[in-house]
């Protein structure tokens, strides 16, 4: 199809066809004035000179941009205060208005760590690295280094509206009392109002779970205004309301109800869903946000229970939840139903039961 002033591949193929036979031509045939090869070449430019430079159709391709080559990694890159800014190996930084080939420039660096990350709050590039490394700075100013508190490898950086967030990672070891001594990489946390001044955060995993459990490794942290997602290694999303305390997203338990041929499951941060056949689920909306640990059916309704003595039940398959009434705020881990009665245990030695309708 031709648009305005291009030709189409097929004209131009065209003409080759025609003109290809010229070639054969000596300079000496000059008896049937037909053109030879400089002729033919002279003609060609002239006819190129007299299009517009949109007269042959050409995909559109990404196209190589770069600073003077300087052999280093580019690891992140940022849109702000009018420019790109490209970070990487060796603490290597460019910048480019446009982010075309010729236009980056290399800055100069106040370190020779690797940058991994880069944001931009509206006032102030921050860039975190390898060794705890943070650089930052304002319009107009020269990069200068911030003072991190930690030596641990620093993976990302970003601003949700009110603080940054730096992530990074180191070898946490943990005493688990089934598998006893155990190392995993785990989650570095600080964060700053102002890019300039930096906090080591304490993080968690699940408060209302383990103590003292640091969060897994973090990656592709995003924000989406009410909250912080990452996924981990495992592929597990995790969500952070302040980013310091990190909730896994999880399936904590499946009940199935043998009268209406339905799956309910239940898991963290008051997460529900159905499914008729264990493959298609669809997500419930309940009545809390703490963690749901087990569910069970019985009597023509499921009954779930979780973190701070939460009880939630419904009996039109998860269309209405109703919030019981609990009488304690320990964490409840199970739940079974027999002979007429809900039984639920939890931590210190918690026991209750609920039989017509009574809570105990």
């Amino acid at each position: 199809m031709t648009t305005g002033n291009t030709i189409p591949a097929s004209s131009i193929r065209a003409f080759f066809l025609k003109v290809t036979p010229l070639f054969s031509q000596t300079s000496q045939d000059t008896t049937n004035h037909h053109f030879g090869a400089q002729q033919l070449l002279a003609l060609w430019l002239m006819l190129t000179c007299l299009l517009p430079a949109s007269a042959i159709a050409v995909p559109t391709m990404w196209q190589w941009g770069h600073p003077n080559p300087h052999g280093s990694q580019n690891s992140a890159v940022v849109w702000g205060d009018s420019e790109f800014v490209a970070v990487g190996e060796g603490g290597t930084i460019a910048t480019s208005q446009f982010g075309l080939g010729d236009s980056w420039t290399l800055q100069p660096s106040t370190t020779s760590q690797n940058l991994n990350d880069i944001a931009w709050n509206g006032t102030r590039y921050v860039s975190v690295g390898d060794q705890g490394t943070i650089i930052s700075r304002k319009t107009d100013e020269e990069w200068s280094i911030r003072t991190s508190g930690t030596t641990h490898k620093l993976t990302n950086v970003i601003w949700n509206g009110a603080k940054f967030v730096a992530i990074g990672e180191y070898t946490a070891f943990l005493d688990d009392p089934i598998n006893g001594a155990l190392n995993r990489t785990a989650a570095t946390i600080l964060t700053s109002v102002d890019g300039f001044n930096w906090t080591l955060e304490t993080a968690s995993l699940n408060p209302d779970r383990y103590s003292d459990i640091p969060p897994p490794r973090l990656r592709g942290i995003t924000w989406d205004g009410t909250r912080f997602v990452a996924s981990s290694d495992d592929g597990a999303i995790l969500t952070s309301e302040d980013g310091i305390i990190w909730h896994t997203r999880s399936i904590n338990s499946i009940a199935w109800d043998s009268l209406n041929n339905l799956y309910l499951a239940v898991g963290d941060n008051g997460l529900a869903l159905t499914s008729p056949n264990g493959t298609n689920w669809t997500i419930l909306t309940t009545t809390v946000t703490t963690n749901l640990h087990d569910v069970a059916w019985g009597n023509s309704q499921f009954v779930a229970v979780g973190a701070n003595g939460t009880i939630i039940s419904t009996g039109d398959n998860g269309a209405t939840w109703t919030t019981e009434v609990s009488s304690t705020t320990e964490t409840l881990h199970s739940i079974a139903y027999g002979a007429t009665t809900f039984v639920t245990v939890g931590d210190n030695g918690t026991l209750m039961y609920r039989d017509h309708g009574l809570t105990t």
